[in-house]
Formats: structure tokens, sequence, C-alpha cells
């Protein structure tokens, strides 16, 4: 396989944004891109058909990773672009490379 830096994060539902609660785990490939793996588990049929249907996550506007996920994996900054990101999955996560 290969060296990755990674960070677990559990996030909580935010009412206001609707997003929801999860186990993800970000990671820095080998080629500088970030990978996030959300545990499937925690993810309710309907949040895996809202936000990974067909395969595909779509990223609206940029994001800014924030300074404790940064540095936790060795980074100054790292911006994920707008777009549509396959969407993978192995026998226990979604994974999405950035």
């Amino acid at each position: 396989m290969f060296n990755q830096t990674s960070s677990a994060v559990r996030s909580s539902p935010d009412q206001e944004s609707g997003c929801v609660a999860t186990n993800a785990f970000f990671s820095l490939l080998p080629d500088r891109r970030i990978r996030l793996s959300l545990a499937k588990k925690t993810l309710s049929p309907a949040t895996r058909h809202a936000y990974f249907k067909n395969g595909i996550f779509e990223v609206s506007e940029p994001f800014d990773l924030p300074a404790s996920l940064l540095k936790s994996l060795g980074l100054d900054f790292y911006r994920i672009q707008p777009g549509h990101y396959a969407v993978f999955e192995d026998a226990r996560y979604l994974i999405i490379d950035f």
C-alpha cells in the first residue's frame, strides 16, 4: 500500500446546516491529495442517497481544511475545490479523494 498520515474526526449533527454526524478519517496520499474515508455504519441510507448517490460527491464551494486537521496531516494549507468527486466503496468506508 502506501504510508499515510491520518487524522480521525468525529462530527456532531449541525441542525443549522443540516450536516449529519459521522466518523471520518482524513489522510494525505503520496501524490499530496487528501483522502476522506467515511465509516459507512455511521451513515443512514437517507444520508448516503442524499450526498453520495450515483457514486458522486459534490463540493459546491471551496473549502479550506481547518488548522487542527492541517497540523495533524503535516500541511500548511489545503483547499478542496468545487467539483464532482468520485466515491469509492470498500467493506467499511465510503472513500473520496480530493
